[in-house]
């Protein structure tokens, strides 16, 4: 294996009798993973959905300019009409040094061709983009005008007045900003807070398991052995001696104290039939039996068949030790 994860192919995995569709289902409703809201802070109205506002018209200004000729006639008064160009407006916007973003660099000409507004992107990794975020707004810079945040701080943000709310513009914008498209459960939980609209969701993220598929047929093994959880950790048992003498390891996982790490938690708490509390009472239930059990089986995959540097490992590090083998 490489020295993050097995070359992975897409699939949540199942314990006992779950499958790995029913693992990502009762994943999905105890809160996988978190999805990222664009929210606007302060010029709001220039994005607000995937369709900017239109640029501001152009203003017609009439100016009368005289010109004296030396003639018999007498001087004559010409009038021109000039059109002005339109104030120039530009937007910094921060976001999450991942994949999409990166690639949206890439696109933003045809955004500013269709609207005429110029926009700054700037990325930052996951640890430190609502430090930079958050530093910028308290200090009530001029910048960011757009800031693109993971759904946990919609409330700080909302309640510390570093962000407004969109109602009116989802309404100006309405056969544009097609809000019936997003889940119901996305609407409420990421997009809406103290009844406003304060962003649109942006991503809805999910875990996904790869393995290497040429070191699994090398050690005799096909992906019906990966099918259950029970399955990866015997597979990645028996392999470990001998990735060990290649300077690689079977499992790779994000543990870095932080968001990452919770979500990580989440693919294991909810193919064990946990979850984190009763969607009925919001009563906590995250020190269920299956909830604990769930914990016991992550730590004991991570500490036995992970690389060491899981408990320090985000995004970056994981995407790194992928691609590095």
């Amino acid at each position: 294996m490489n020295k993050g994860e097995m070359d992975f192919k897409a699939g949540s995995l199942k314990r006992k009798k779950m499958s790995r569709r029913q693992a990502l289902s009762t994943a999905a409703k105890v809160g996988i993973s978190a999805v990222v809201a664009g929210v606007v802070a302060g010029v709001g109205g220039y994005l607000a959905g995937s369709a900017a506002a239109p640029a501001a018209p152009a203003a017609t200004v009439t100016k009368t300019v005289t010109t004296t000729v030396t003639t018999r006639a007498p001087a004559t008064t010409v009038t021109k009409t000039v059109t002005a160009a339109p104030p120039k407006v530009h937007i910094t916007a921060y976001m999450v040094a991942e994949p999409g973003p990166e690639a949206l660099k890439k696109i933003l000409g045809l955004f500013t061709k269709k609207t005429g507004i110029d926009v700054t992107l700037e990325v930052y990794p996951y640890p430190t983009l609502q430090t930079k975020q958050a530093a910028a707004m308290s200090a009530k810079s001029k910048t960011p005008d757009v800031v693109y945040v993971d759904d946990v701080w919609l409330g700080q943000y909302y309640e510390s007045g570093w962000v407004e709310p969109i109602d009116d513009l989802i309404e100006r914008d309405k056969d544009e900003v097609l809000i019936d498209d997003f889940p119901k459960g996305l609407q409420e939980g990421n997009m809406r807070y103290a009844g406003h609209w304060i962003g649109l969701g942006s991503i809805s993220a999910i875990f996904i398991f790869y393995y290497r598929t040429d070191i699994l047929e090398k050690f005799g093994y096909t992906e019906k052995d990966l099918d259950t959880w029970d399955g990866v950790y015997e597979v990645a048992k028996a392999m470990k001696p001998d990735l060990e003498k290649e300077k690689m390891y079977p499992i790779g996982l994000m543990g870095a104290r932080g968001v990452q790490a919770t979500c990580t938690y989440y693919q294991f708490l909810g193919a064990w039939g946990g979850r984190c509390y009763d969607p009925e009472t919001y009563k906590p239930e995250i020190n269920s039996p299956e909830a604990i059990e769930a914990l016991e089986f992550e730590l004991k995959l991570a500490k036995e068949v992970g690389i060491p540097s899981i408990p320090a490992d985000d995004y970056g590090e994981l995407q790194s030790n992928i691609l590095n083998g």
